[in-house]
């Protein structure tokens, strides 16, 4: 069974991201690979993932650079 993913398990990933890399601008691929780790999923659930922070406004993309901004 797999586990389902909340908004908040989204915005504390966000918070442990900007913690231990800090809030600089990076590839969107590092935060979907770091997040592969943290939820034990897949790349493209990770981009799936990825999406819902940009529409919880947890994360800016653009031009695939990606800035936590929780």
């Amino acid at each position: 069974m797999v586990k389902e993913i909340t908004d908040t398990n989204l915005a504390d990933f966000c918070k442990w991201f900007a913690e231990w890399h800090g809030r600089k601008p990076v590839e969107a691929s590092v935060i979907t690979t770091c997040m592969t780790g943290y939820f034990s999923t897949y790349s493209k659930a990770a981009d799936k993932l990825l999406a819902r922070c940009k529409a919880l406004k947890l994360v800016a993309v653009k031009d695939g650079i990606a800035t936590i901004i929780v």
